[in-house]
């Protein structure tokens, strides 16, 4: 896989991701469409949709679709955003970077991993993390590192 960083300021970011996302990871029929709902505490969180329109599960491969059928979904304007989902027997593994984007840019820790990463990455909808899959497994159920990101 090539890295790359889609840019969260772009006009149209489906159109930025058929042609950035891998053809590997498109092939994977674990995609999902969301959009921004606040939760039980009125904070705002991505709620993932099934291309029919009902609430997607994480842990439901039942609710996932091809790429191509969320990016039919897309288009009818009812979502923000494309999502890939991780199952137990994927080759994939996400890395979540938050706040490692600011007005001066990328930070030096997120531009070594992006450049040592064999991956795939985009910027959070946020505009101020970056979201990176990599052909890996993860080392345990839980990984986060709340000093690095």
């Amino acid at each position: 896989m090539t890295t790359i960083a889609l840019n969260p300021q772009v006009v149209n970011p489906i159109e930025q991701l058929k042609t950035g996302v891998p053809p590997e990871l498109m092939a994977r029929k674990q995609w999902v469409l969301w959009r921004v709902e606040p939760d039980s505490k009125g904070k705002p969180t991505k709620v993932p949709y099934t291309v029919k329109g009902w609430k997607a599960s994480s842990t439901d491969p039942s609710t996932w679709s091809a790429f191509n059928e969320c990016v039919d979904a897309f288009d009818a304007g009812r979502y923000a955003g494309l999502g890939y989902m991780f199952a137990a027997n994927d080759p994939y593994t996400g890395i979540d970077l938050d706040k490692h984007v600011t007005d001066d840019g990328m930070s030096a820790q997120a531009q070594v991993w992006l450049l040592e990463l064999d991956s795939y990455s985009e910027y959070s909808p946020s505009g101020t993390g970056i979201h990176i899959i990599v052909k890996a497994k993860k080392p345990g159920t839980q990984c986060k590192n709340a000093v690095l990101g």
